[in-house]
């Protein structure tokens, strides 16, 4: 049952304004008495989506860090052509950046 603020009379639950002074009446929203049907969900998807993320980030950065290090032992022992050096070694850097980006390991500032 509500009660008006003002005066204290008891009203039911359904009026709009006190019978007795007509000051208006809040809706309260009263949850019934009980025990709940249902229990809490607990929803265990971003924590489940993180770990998959996560394991194909370092998936990917192994790959283009292997093709970093091989790009650089080859050029040392076999000297070929330092553009395509330098292509493929910068290519590989903004891969990585890239996909930092792309998986939220780095935020737009």
């Amino acid at each position: 049952m509500a009660y008006c603020p003002k005066c204290g009379v008891e009203v039911d639950n359904n009026v709009k304004n006190c019978p007795l002074c007509d000051f208006p009446i809040p809706d309260i929203g009263e949850e019934p008495k009980g025990e709940k049907r249902y229990p809490l969900a607990v929803n265990t998807y971003p924590q489940e989506h993180q770990e998959k993320k996560n394991r194909i980030f370092y998936a990917l950065e192994i790959i283009v860090a292997a093709v970093f290090l091989i790009n650089m032992v080859l050029y040392w022992f076999i000297p070929f052509n330092p553009t395509i050096a330098q292509i493929i070694m910068i290519s590989s850097v903004s891969l990585a950046l890239y996909l930092m980006f792309c998986f939220n390991y780095l935020q737009r500032w």
